[in-house]
């Protein structure tokens, strides 16, 4: 944030967070939910305690949130918050980022984890069933249309002062 406020060129500060931050909600709004505590007593433990203390208290930590995942982004959020009045600030929350839709080019993809892997794990022969929810949806997003959809909200928050939730 420093380094924002000094640039001469700088325009914009995008912070890219997931659809999953608050996941422990069962309706998830458009806006900053307070953070899972406050962020200069978690740096103070992180900075005074050691990794089996930490590892100890961590489902105390969490709280609410299933996973340190969560949990972090929760709190970037909330950090990159509070930097609203002094900067132009973009918070990014794609859902499930998989494979490309077009570009480069059609299903382009670097990694087999989560839902690519299932279908790769599936169409090889090795997963033969999975256990699901059928009452879940999936909120899967195509990578290049995330990052179309990253590159217009911050193309938004520059040009008009404000973005649209993307």
């Amino acid at each position: 944030v420093g380094s924002c406020k000094r640039s001469k060129t700088f325009e914009t500060f995008v912070h890219i967070s997931t659809a999953y931050t608050n996941c422990h909600l069962s309706k998830i709004e458009e806006k900053i939910y307070d953070p899972p505590m406050d962020e200069e007593r978690l740096q103070q433990m992180v900075e005074n305690m050691d990794d089996e203390l930490i590892k100890a208290i961590l489902p105390k930590i969490l709280g609410k949130w299933p996973n340190t995942y969560a949990f972090t982004k929760a709190m970037a959020e909330f950090v990159a918050s509070k930097y609203v009045k002094e900067l132009p600030v973009v918070i990014f929350r794609p859902g499930v980022v998989v494979g490309t839709y077009k570009e480069p080019v059609i299903g382009w993809t670097d990694n087999l984890y989560g839902p690519t892997g299932i279908v790769v794990g599936a169409g090889c022969g090795l997963l033969h069933s999975l256990h699901a929810d059928i009452e879940c949806t999936a909120n899967l997003v195509p990578v290049d249309m995330t990052v179309a959809a990253l590159i217009a909200s911050a193309a938004e928050k520059i040009e008009n002062g404000k973005t649209r939730n993307a």
